[in-house]
């Protein structure tokens, strides 16, 4: 199994770059309207919130307006199985807003291990990739945010119900705010482009074989908790907090995939209190509360 998806371990990506999707191996099928696989590339499809955009099930958006203008969410339960749909809010330092209801997806995974030992069972919760930004995730701030992302993948002993905290279980829990490149940033350069460190400040190369060149890094504000290992054999650094509840774990119709995957539809909520990831950000934290 690859590892688990960290999109905020860096705090900025490329624009030109989209956010790298997990391994087949680790993802569930795909089917319509499920695609939760490591991120949903956050400031696409509408991600300037101009126009109005649509979502797979929920049709036109409610108006024209930026979509982090702190007005409602379009809420969306239409997602395939196994995912179901999430939402909640976000409040804290500098971070504060809702996950509209559909705007997430939450499903559980139970991978068989390599060596024959106990499978690896894990619950992740991820902002849908389809319609308008503002229909996932709105923000009240930073009123200037471009999309957001939420990422959950939390490891579990087995595939049942009940209530766990970070000390008992591993993985991490994510929210994050795509922020737009600052006007003063121009990547403009004579120079041959072999390395990030070719291109001027605020900018970094696209890495293109054909003809290399340096783009814009988009910023991006991250708050996340993490549990002592990152569920795949790694140590990580306990940050925050999170107790997840489920109080139904229902195996999927559609199970028997020829790997051994199993895939399980859940309900329940999240609570976690989630730290600033930027060097600067000392003891800001930001309080995240999910429904599935």
């Amino acid at each position: 199994m690859s590892k688990l998806r960290r999109p905020w371990e860096s705090m900025f990506v490329l624009v030109v770059v989209p956010t790298v999707a997990l391994a087949a191996a680790c993802g569930p099928p795909a089917v319509a309207g499920f695609q939760p696989s490591g991120g949903s590339g956050g400031s696409g499809n509408g991600g300037n919130g101009g126009s109005p955009g649509t979502s797979a099930d929920s049709g036109p958006t409610a108006d024209a307006l930026a979509p982090f203008d702190g007005g409602g969410c379009v809420d969306d339960a239409g997602i395939a199985p196994p995912g179901g749909p999430a939402g909640g809010s976000f409040s804290g330092s500098g971070l504060n807003g809702a996950v509209c209801t559909g705007g997430a997806l939450a499903y559980l995974q139970s991978t068989p291990a390599v060596d024959g030992g106990a499978p690896q069972v894990a619950l992740y919760i991820d902002n849908v990739d389809t319609g308008a930004p503002g229909d996932r995730i709105r923000f009240v701030d930073p009123a200037d945010a471009l999309a957001g992302e939420v990422h959950v993948d939390i490891g579990l002993g087995a595939a049942s119900s009940g209530t766990y905290d970070d000390t008992q279980t591993c993985g991490s829990v994510v929210l994050i705010a795509d922020l737009p490149v600052p006007s003063t940033v121009s990547c403009a350069t004579d120079a041959a482009v072999s390395s990030d460190s070719d291109c001027p400040p605020g900018c970094a190369s696209t890495g293109s074989f054909s003809g290399p060149a340096c783009a814009p890094i988009e910023p991006m504000t991250t708050y996340a908790a993490t549990a002592s290992s990152d569920c795949v054999g790694d140590s990580t650094t306990p940050a925050g907090s999170w107790t997840l509840t489920l109080t139904s774990v229902i195996p999927d119709p559609q199970n028997g995939g020829g790997d051994g995957t199993s895939y399980y539809q859940v309900h329940g909520n999240l609570s976690a209190t989630l730290t600033g990831q930027a060097a600067d950000a000392g003891s800001a934290t930001v309080a995240l509360v999910l429904s599935f």
